[in-house]
């Protein structure tokens, strides 16, 4: 265009161009590159939070094979502190403690006293 204006003195510094009407395998390529892009945000949007949810799901069983850790070293020492305590005496204590219990019971019937090897009394059940 402004090579065929120019001889008339006119100078075409730009060209607005206006309803241009593209053939229709250029339309239906455009489109297709359109339906392909946005399917690929799509898919990439997908793979996205099928990966947060699977870093979700690793941290939480993360979080929780720690805890079982912890909770398993802690019960670990109390049975440890527990055992070195232990001795014959605080034994028997604890046996005489749950007999008197039971013998405080509704349900108890018959108590022998001395009658096991370590000294504490044999509850056995009423008829």
């Amino acid at each position: 265009m402004s090579e065929s204006l120019s001889p008339l003195g006119f100078i075409v510094e730009e060209t607005l161009l206006r309803e241009v009407i593209l053939p229709e395998e250029i339309q239906a390529a455009i489109q297709e590159k359109l339906t392909a892009q946005q399917e690929s945000e799509r898919q990439e949007f997908i793979n996205s939070q099928e990966r947060q949810q699977l870093e979700f799901t690793i941290e939480k069983a993360q979080k929780e094979a720690e805890r079982q850790k912890i909770e398993a070293q802690a019960t670990a020492e109390a049975q440890r502190i527990l055992s070195q305590g232990l001795t014959e005496q605080v034994l028997r204590l604890k046996a005489i403690e749950a007999t008197q219990k039971l013998a405080e019971s509704d349900n108890t019937k018959v108590i022998i006293i001395g009658g096991s090897e370590a000294g504490t009394p044999i509850i056995l059940p009423g008829q």
